[in-house]
């Protein structure tokens, strides 16, 4: 039933009370609201965002883990020869004890390391890359909107590590969905801007017992603070859709898990 807003409701307002409506009795009016609205209604950040709790390397699928922290973490796609990752941690200390002992702990050469994937430009991202790049030599790939703020211009990088990461950019420009193979395999990646300018999604191909599945991720959730974003946010979760939907996607992953 069409919900009708009072006289006079800001028009931000009332797709605030049609999407609470639409939404009445679902997650989203309580804890998904809570943790993403919080840019546009609330004082502060949802409180998982706090959580630092370590999570241990845990296996997922055959060729699949997950480490890192209960807030943000990455997954770890092992490969022919290697791996790759999917996010790189907040820090050169989360790299250094989280992601390498735990790769060791799956039986993973560190230095094998065949690419590293930062879903978008933000710190706890890709802080980690850094130290893994200069360590093993890794390649690190960004959306080419998010490129520079891998770099020391962006002064918010002094804190965590010193220098430039060098990367490789990935068209954020192109909106249909891209191939990038790393040590033999496919990686079906889409440019999806708005929770920042560069952000990817994409899909992982994992194994279980001898069968293929496919994982979508979705490369930043939370509310973006302007109209033109805001936009982009919205039509980038459809052409997700519609990428999940001609694939047939199995599940999804999220390097905030508590937003899966």
């Amino acid at each position: 039933m069409a919900t009708r807003s009072p006289a006079g409701t800001s028009e931000y307002q009332r797709h605030l009370d049609s999407a609470t409506a639409n939404a009445a009795g679902t997650e989203f009016a309580a804890d998904q609201r809570r943790q993403w609205c919080y840019s546009v209604e609330n004082p502060g950040a949802p409180p998982e965002l706090s959580n630092t709790t370590p999570v241990a390397m845990t296996k997922m699928f055959d060729n699949l883990y997950f480490t890192g922290r209960r807030w943000v973490g990455q997954y770890v796609l092992t490969t022919p020869n290697g791996y790759f990752l999917l996010d790189a941690l907040n820090s050169t200390d989360d790299a250094k004890n989280l992601t390498v002992p735990g790769l060791v702990s799956a039986g993973l050469n560190p230095a094998t390391v065949k690419g590293i994937m930062p879903t978008h430009g933000h710190g706890d991202h890709y802080n980690g890359a850094k130290y893994l790049q200069d360590t093993y030599g890794a390649p690190v790939y960004i959306g080419s909107e998010d490129a520079a703020a891998l770099t020391a211009a962006n002064t918010r990088n002094a804190a965590a590590f010193a220098g430039s990461i060098v990367t490789t950019s990935l068209p954020n420009s192109v909106t249909t969905p891209q191939t990038l193979k790393v040590d033999g395999i496919s990686l079906t990646l889409l440019s999806t801007p708005g929770h920042t300018v560069g952000t990817f999604s994409g899909i992982l191909p994992v194994q279980q017992n001898g069968k293929s599945y496919k994982m979508i991720f979705w490369g930043g959730t939370g509310t973006p603070a302007t109209l033109p974003l805001s936009q982009a946010y919205l039509d980038g979760t459809e052409r997700l859709y519609q990428l999940a939907r001609s694939e047939n996607v199995d599940g999804t992953i999220h390097t905030h898990p508590f937003v899966d």
